[in-house]
């Protein structure tokens, strides 16, 4: 591994902390939920159009 690599794999760890202290986590958990709330909606329409 050189520098460059390590700098960025840094980078990216750094970026993950800022993201989780910014609320990152509820916003993602958030995201998931209206996901899946989507998906089965699509679901149940699928369904009844058959």
């Amino acid at each position: 591994m050189n520098n460059d690599t390590i700098d960025i794999v840094g980078a990216i760890f750094a970026l993950g902390i800022v993201f989780w202290l910014a609320g990152g986590a509820s916003w993602l958990s958030e995201k998931t939920r209206q996901m899946k709330l989507d998906n089965d909606r699509k679901e149940i329409e699928n369904k009844s159009v058959k």
